[in-house]
């Protein structure tokens, strides 16, 4: 943190913060790499699609207030999983 425009109040600043994040837009160059939302090693369009509701109200802050429960991704082939 910089003292450059106002003077830092470090004794009345609380730590640790958050900083939350809602939105984030990825750019990506013609040609370079593949990035999407339905790559073919995890397409994802389907899910989406089948949960409409909750990707497209932003009133719906939950799962459960669109109707659905918390997703849960099984654990990864090579992974342990502790019961």
């Amino acid at each position: 943190m910089s003292d450059n425009f106002q003077k830092v109040d470090f004794a009345n600043l609380p730590f640790p913060a958050e900083y939350l994040i809602d939105y984030v837009r990825v750019y990506q160059r013609p040609g370079i790499g593949v990035m999407g939302c339905d790559p073919a090693d995890h397409p994802t369009a389907q899910y989406i699609a089948d949960h409409a509701n909750a990707y497209s109200n932003p009133n719906l802050t939950t799962w459960a207030q669109a109707g659905y429960e918390f997703p849960v991704r099984p654990p990864l082939p090579n992974m342990s999983h502790a019961d």
